[in-house]
């Protein structure tokens, strides 16, 4: 995990170095530099679809950095490196084992790579995929991990928008959804000391993530 996090973090560090330096002053007639690099930080609100309980209640970190590249007129596209903590969150009404409740934390090192329309700078609205890496995960109750296969490499497909606040900065909105399994969980629905209740794709279960972020444009 110490690996990936270096990794991760020498890569958000490294892209500002490859947008353009801002000039004094901003030209209404300047063409648009050919590459923008921005900081992203917020929060993902998810849940697991697969885990026989629902409701977006986890909540957790995505932040990190992203380059966007200039295709054509109000087209480009993007490539982001982000540390995104995903997971569910059973309710106080909602027990799987011995009356206690879920919480399953999935950290991953994700990299999402989009196209965009961009409507005349007010809004940039995007489609695209995500690899991800997992890089930490945590099962309570304790005794749950045996019955969770996590997968290390994941992929997801995206959508979202970002509205544009001046020129610099921006709101974003994203859905992310699995297109691969994030774990396969041994289905068990019976009482006592079964296992997680598996209830899609006969135990596969899958991140189901809404993204709320910041963004600093740096040029």
């Amino acid at each position: 995990m110490k690996l990936y996090l270096s990794i991760f973090f020498a890569l958000v560090l490294a892209l500002p170095l490859a947008a353009q330096k801002p000039k004094p002053q901003d030209d209404p007639n300047e063409k648009p530099p050919f590459v923008r690099a921005a900081l992203v930080g917020g929060m993902n609100i998810s849940q697991v679809d697969g885990d026989g309980i629902a409701g977006f209640r986890k909540v957790g970190v995505n932040a990190g950095a992203a380059a966007y590249v200039n295709l054509t007129k109000g087209f480009n596209a993007s490539f982001e490196i982000l540390y995104s903590m995903r997971g569910a969150k059973s309710s106080s009404n909602e027990t799987i084992r011995d009356g206690r409740k879920l919480v399953l934390n999935l950290d991953y090192i994700e990299v999402p790579v989009m196209v965009h329309y961009n409507d005349r700078d007010k809004a940039i609205f995007g489609v695209g995929f995500v690899w991800n890496t997992l890089v930490r995960s945590t099962v309570s109750p304790n005794n749950l991990a045996q019955d969770v296969d996590f997968k290390r490499a994941t992929f997801d497909v995206v959508g979202g928008v970002t509205f544009l606040i001046k020129k610099r900065y921006g709101i974003n909105l994203r859905y992310t959804y699995s297109l691969t399994p994030a774990a396969v969980a041994v289905s068990n629905s019976g009482s006592g000391s079964g296992g997680i209740r598996t209830t899609l794709d006969g135990g596969k279960l899958r991140n189901n993530v809404v993204g709320l972020r910041f963004m600093y444009f740096i040029n």
